[in-house]
């Protein structure tokens, strides 16, 4: 980002050197520096840090104190309180995703930029991918970075649920595929998921685990235009998932995540025990934290990242007890999808994204 404290698309007073050297006639700098009005507001730049009106010369075409040292301007940004747009901004947004190269033009998905961090720095998988704890674990970090790019696609205003699907799967191809999937065409027999979603914008969310300060949360809801403002979540490791997605004003999830990258394919046995463990009345050990029951209780749409779901034999189809509750694959790389069990009238829906080999 270039850095000047003149282009700003406002007029600014006249300002120039006091005439101590005898060469230069130009009036005094202003004692307080010009604000940048509202039409201005998707401008932004470094002020000169000045503390007091400073006496300078023009000697040798450069500028220098009255001691004769060179002057040398010292820029600073904003507090986050007096330019909250710029912060948004610099974290990825409407016009350039978090992973883009100015320089160049270049958009990177979350995948490319962790496969590019791990040949930097080896081959060694950083976390136990089989590990059942999950304090730091590569592939989860990954969909967490990425359910954060997504949200933020659309701006401030948040993200409907196609273009957040989209933008989401996105994330985990080397180069992007056209495709017209909707995702909310997976909905139709699911009365609940079908008016929840077209209704309801993915939240503008802040980085993993981070809480947006009041002054953000503050204008979701403020008038024409709504700011959309939510919070992504990395769950502990007794909560039996791995992040979901929260509004503010709202004790249920918009969605909850389950992060499985193993070296095989995920079978029938485990999807049962993932549904299971978000179904569960209590998480953690009993006398601990087992008393509470977990916020994702009533969830209804769920995202299992993994390589790859197997396909259930009729036999498992037939004796799956989850009646009310639907499985559909989508593939990351080529959007094929494949309902594996499909309901006449659902309650929940889980939707399988096929990563492929990431690592």
């Amino acid at each position: 980002m270039a850095l000047s404290y003149t282009n700003a698309s406002v007029e600014l007073p006249d300002y120039t050197i006091s005439a101590t050297s005898g060469d230069d006639d130009r009036s005094e700098p202003p004692l307080k520096k010009s604000k940048v009005g509202v039409q201005s507001m998707h401008v932004h730049f470094a002020n000169l840090v000045d503390e007091e009106i400073t006496d300078m010369v023009v000697s040798g075409g450069r500028l220098k104190k009255g001691d004769g040292t060179p002057w040398i301007p010292i820029c600073r940004f904003p507090v986050i309180e007096e330019d909250v747009l710029l912060y948004l901004a610099l974290l990825g947004g409407k016009e350039f995703s978090a992973y883009y190269d100015y320089n160049t033009g270049t958009k990177y998905s979350t995948a490319s930029v962790f496969d590019e961090f791990r040949r930097r720095i080896g081959n060694e998988p950083h976390g136990n991918t089989n590990a059942l704890r999950n304090n730091y674990c590569e592939f989860e970090s990954l969909v967490a970075h990425a359910l954060f790019c997504a949200s933020r696609k659309n701006g401030v205003r948040g993200i409907a649920f196609n273009e957040f699907f989209f933008a989401l799967v996105d994330e985990f191809q080397d180069e992007p595929y056209p495709t017209k999937f909707k995702a909310s065409a997976l909905l139709e027999r699911y009365a609940g998921l079908k008016k929840k979603f077209p209704e309801t914008m993915i939240p503008f969310v802040a980085p993993p685990n981070a809480r947006c300060p009041d002054y953000i949360l503050g204008a979701c809801g403020a008038g024409d235009g709504d700011c959309n403002f939510g919070h992504l979540a990395r769950a502990k490791d007794s909560k039996r998932l791995d992040c979901y997605v929260m509004v503010p004003g709202s004790d249920n999830p918009l969605f909850v995540c389950e992060c499985k990258h193993w070296k095989k394919k995920l079978d029938s046995g485990a999807m049962e025990k993932i549904i299971e463990g978000l179904n569960a009345e209590y998480t953690g050990r009993a006398g601990r934290d087992g008393q509470r029951k977990p916020k994702w209780h009533n969830w209804d749409l769920a995202l299992v990242f993994c390589y790859e779901l197997t396909q259930f034999k009729q036999k498992q189809v037939g004796a799956w007890k989850f009646h009310g509750t639907g499985i559909v694959t989508v593939d990351c790389k080529t959007w094929v999808k494949k309902w594996i069990f499909e309901p006449g009238a659902g309650e929940k829906l889980v939707i399988v994204l096929q990563t492929g080999s990431l690592f």
